[in-house]
């Protein structure tokens, strides 16, 4: 794929085609992030969004957005991957993608997860979590709960609070009922 992407590049400067210039640095950003390239990664999507802003791109410049986020999330730039989440969140909200709103709201949680901040954590699952179960997607759901299951567990032994541990367990629970119901082998082994 990155020899496909490298001449879907060159060829885009050559007939100065920016929409295909702008899938080209996202292959390539996209490809450079599945070998932990982060920094090369990161320098992709920075172009990619470039060309989203000049073409005025909305759906693809929060899609490129999101993965900046992601790759700072990578690299440990908190901060940064939670400005440019942000960004993606706002454009999702406006566009009403709910998907999309969802999965952002997913890794904001993530990354505060990371920072032991789990009360932001779980606010942002139990939003994400809410989506997902308007959208009736049993996937998405199980993951929500197990994530949450996960958060109160890190929460339980941060504070030392078997209660939490029950919440934990209650999440994971549920997510192994929706787990089974659909035959996820391979999330029940999770």
């Amino acid at each position: 794929s990155i020899f496909y992407a490298n001449q879907i590049e060159a060829f885009s400067k050559q007939t100065k085609d920016e929409n295909l210039l702008e899938r080209a640095y996202s292959l390539l950003a996209d490809y450079n992030g599945i070998i932990s390239d982060y920094i090369k990664s990161k320098e992709f999507y920075e172009w990619a969004i470039q060309i989203n802003l000049e073409l005025q791109d909305t759906v693809d410049y929060a899609k490129n957005l999101f993965n900046l986020g992601l790759t700072h999330d990578y690299l440990g730039d908190y901060i940064t991957a939670l400005n440019y989440y942000q960004q993606a969140l706002s454009i999702a909200e406006g566009q009403n993608n709910k998907l999309d709103i969802a999965d952002i709201l997913g890794n904001i949680a993530v990354l505060y997860s990371n920072q032991e901040d789990y009360e932001k954590s779980i606010n942002f699952l139990q939003k994400g979590l809410k989506i997902n179960k308007q959208l009736e997607n049993k996937e998405t759901i199980s993951m929500s709960l197990g994530n949450l299951g996960a958060v109160y567990h890190d929460l339980s032994t941060q504070k030392k609070d078997s209660s939490m541990l029950l919440k934990a367990l209650d999440y994971y629970e549920q997510a192994l009922k929706i787990q089974n119901e659909l035959d996820d082998k391979n999330s029940v082994a999770w």
